[in-house]
């Protein structure tokens, strides 16, 4: 009983911080493919420092990791697409702090990485 009330409660927890970000990911993708890149960051600036919280870390190190690469590959497309490159820069090494991954294998995951609606 104990046990499956855990793992309720882990699934729900995991399930909540994934919903945190997804509309916020899926809203900014809208107006990425309307190429008002703008406004993107706007949408994205809340989840990242959702993100950043302690909490959140094992989520989005693990179940959460393709929800990261596509929120961070969007906010750094943005800020590329509005000539902010050094903003796009910080970024990238704000992804390489948090994952605490070789230069190379962040750049590689985020070239891999779709900007696609997020389910």
């Amino acid at each position: 009983m104990i046990a499956s009330l855990l793992l309720v409660t882990l699934i729900t927890t995991t399930q909540v911080q994934g919903q945190v970000c997804k509309g916020s990911y899926n809203n900014a993708l809208n107006f990425y493919n309307k190429g008002q890149f703008e406004n993107i960051n706007t949408y994205l600036n809340g989840c990242i420092e959702d993100i950043k919280n302690t909490d959140n870390h094992s989520f989005y190190k693990g179940a959460g990791v393709n929800m990261l690469f596509k929120i961070y590959k969007l906010s750094i497309e943005s800020y590329k697409k509005l000539d902010l490159g050094n903003l796009a820069e910080r970024r990238i090494i704000e992804l390489i702090s948090y994952l605490n991954w070789a230069r190379a294998d962040v750049e590689k995951r985020l070239n891999e990485t779709v900007l696609n609606p997020i389910e």
